[in-house]
């Protein structure tokens, strides 16, 4: 494969993160991670490896062994698809507020062509722009 092919199928990936008006991502300080039956990927130990990375208390399974003190759930819905190997064409992250349930944050990985993107790159960077993402701005209709 050519590095041309490389970046190109690499720059078909998109990223996007958000943190709700009035939330602050950076409040919380103790994640669950809510493990899908479903998942034959390990993302749920992804992501609290990523937390962790980002000095943050993380653990991870069903909801009903959540711990007491955990502050924030996170939950995922992964997309995969087979091209010559199985890989990872969405991730959408969201982090909930234990006690309100309200949603904090969704942070989100488009990348349909992206076989080159190890799903460890992925939940990384999703991880650090849900860190530096700013509350969004309530616009009101007119």
């Amino acid at each position: 494969m050519t590095m041309l092919s490389v970046v190109l199928l690499a720059g078909c990936a998109s990223y996007t993160a958000q943190v709700e008006p009035g939330a602050q991502f950076s409040k919380y300080r103790r994640f669950w991670v809510k493990s899908n039956l479903d998942d034959n990927h390990g993302l749920d130990r992804l992501l609290v490896q990523a937390l962790k990375a980002r000095g943050y208390e993380a653990e991870h399974g069903p909801l009903t062994m959540m711990p007491r003190e955990a502050q924030a759930v996170v939950s995922y819905r992964d997309r995969w698809t087979w091209d010559f190997k199985n890989h990872m064409t969405s991730l959408e992250v969201t982090v909930q507020d234990v006690r309100s349930e309200r949603q904090v944050a969704v942070a989100t990985f488009v990348g349909p062509a992206s076989m080159t993107i190890t799903p460890l790159e992925v939940v990384e960077r999703l991880v650090r722009d849900l860190e530096k993402a700013t509350p969004k701005v309530f616009e009101a209709p007119l």
